[in-house]
């Protein structure tokens, strides 16, 4: 018995330090920038199902960012707050309304590729349909 607590005591801090030690390396890789910060604008492109799951992605929905497309951006991470101003309602609703959301967002370059986390500078409502995917 007492060699089996061992054991899981031992693969417990096993699988707590290489998550750590993840997390240490993702937030590394994710947040140092080269303080060169971009403003780019574009309609909100509103995908509903990811099936491209990324380091990336685990990191910052852990965090609690989300994702957010800009059409011919392609994809970033913005805060929960952020995401409620690119997203106002149910797209679907927003196709039967006939309103779309233009967005300005800064970002910076991160040191290793990509961008950092976006905030939202101004959004804009559009009469026209919304990009929609699955």
């Amino acid at each position: 018995m007492r060699m089996l607590l061992r054991f899981i005591k031992w693969t417990l801090l096993a699988v707590g330090s290489c998550l750590f030690l993840w997390f240490i390396i993702s937030f590394t890789l994710y947040r140092l920038t080269d303080k060169s910060k971009e403003e780019l604008v574009g309609e909100v492109h509103y995908k509903f199902i990811e099936l491209n799951i990324t380091n990336r992605q685990i990191f910052e929905e852990l965090i609690g960012n989300k994702i957010v497309r800009l059409e011919n951006y392609g994809v970033f991470y913005v805060s929960p707050n952020d995401r409620k101003l690119l997203w106002p309602e149910n797209p679907h609703e927003m196709l039967k309304k006939k309103y779309t959301i233009k967005a300005k967002i800064e970002v910076s370059s991160l040191k290793f590729g990509g961008y950092s986390v976006a905030k939202v500078v101004s959004t804009e409502k559009l009469d026209q349909q919304p990009i929609i995917s699955k």
